[in-house]
């Protein structure tokens, strides 16, 4: 089903954006159609996988907030903090494999040259993972202070 499903989506694709006829670029663009498709309604689910993964690796002060009503290029942010570098990036590590086991692969990742703040763009949502100092200076939830938490 999937197949016909891409298969489907790639002649739909080449009709409405002709100058993308390159295979290549068909694909990736269904597969990142077809990503936010199959995940858009459980992304809550996934924010919350992303916590629970972030948990195992012994984040602390983890908050999921619900930001899909404040911005528009993020539903949802999990934010956690580590006492370390190296456990920020036990941690982002277990959260990228995680997610890549759900099928999610990263959009894109920030700050693995420092590990005091590393941002995970998963699309729907986005995970933070400071140190305690980072979080205490950058304050990302005084910053959405107006965003709902979700339980996880």
């Amino acid at each position: 089903m999937l197949r016909a499903t891409i298969s489907k989506a790639s002649d739909l694709y080449s009709q409405a954006r002709p100058e993308l006829v390159d295979n290549k670029k068909i694909i990736m663009a269904t597969k990142s159609a077809l990503q936010k498709i199959t995940h858009a309604e459980s992304t809550v689910d996934l924010a919350r996988k992303c916590a629970v993964a972030a948990d195992d690796k012994k984040a602390s002060d983890i908050v999921i907030l619900d930001v899909s009503q404040i911005t528009s290029f993020a539903d949802y942010f999990i934010v956690c903090s580590a006492p370390s570098e190296r456990q920020v990036q036990a941690i982002v590590s277990n959260v990228e494999d995680v997610m890549r086991e759900s099928g999610l692969k990263p959009l894109g990742v920030e700050g693995l040259e420092t590990c005091s703040w590393v941002l995970i763009d998963f699309g729907d949502f986005i995970f933070h993972c400071f140190t305690d100092a980072a979080r205490e200076y950058y304050d990302l939830e005084g910053f959405w202070i107006d965003a709902p938490k979700i339980d996880f």
